[in-house]
């Protein structure tokens, strides 16, 4: 579905505004519709316009690429050493290496990823880290319908980290 969210980026642009109505289906044509992943259809319809597929396929190894990095540096800074993070970092990519598709997910690997980095330094009473979390959750809910998940990492974080809760 890959295209589905070219045109729909097209669209978005083209109109000014978010679609409403399904136009790209044959059987829900003119039903109302919510697209909520709106800002990675324009992020993908731009890599496309200027690039083509090739800077598509670039701009998925770069999300793919940027994830497992961050993934690596995190279990790096959990005190494992360098080989057992490469070694759990490429058993992580070789589990998903099956959703690498070029769809909306892709821009989340690496906002989660970043989400736990900040609770993390809440957890260790660094100073002023929750400031990033508004920030990366407004991206969050309009690249994917994933972003529930930063309510689930919220809520856990509460309940089992030592962070200053009024904070």
């Amino acid at each position: 579905d890959f295209w589905w969210y070219v045109r729909i980026g097209h669209d978005t642009l083209a109109s000014g505004a978010i679609p409403e109505v399904d136009t790209l289906s044959s059987t829900r044509a003119g039903s109302p519709v919510v697209y909520h992943s709106w800002l990675s259809s324009i992020i993908l319809w731009l890599s496309y316009k200027t690039g083509g597929i090739s800077l598509v396929v670039l701009l998925r190894g770069l999300l793919v690429g940027t994830a497992y990095t961050l993934l690596w540096l995190f279990a790096r800074r959990m005190g494992a050493g360098a080989r057992l993070a490469s070694i759990l970092s490429l058993v992580a990519a070789l589990s998903g290496s099956n959703n690498w598709a070029v769809r909306p997910q892709l821009f989340t690997y690496a906002l989660f990823l970043l989400i736990l980095w900040v609770l993390w330094d809440w957890h260790e009473g660094k100073k002023n880290p929750l400031w990033f979390l508004p920030i990366l959750s407004l991206l969050w809910v309009n690249i994917h319908g994933s972003f529930v998940l930063v309510f689930l990492l919220g809520a856990v974080s509460l309940i089992f980290v030592r962070g200053d809760r009024r904070a």
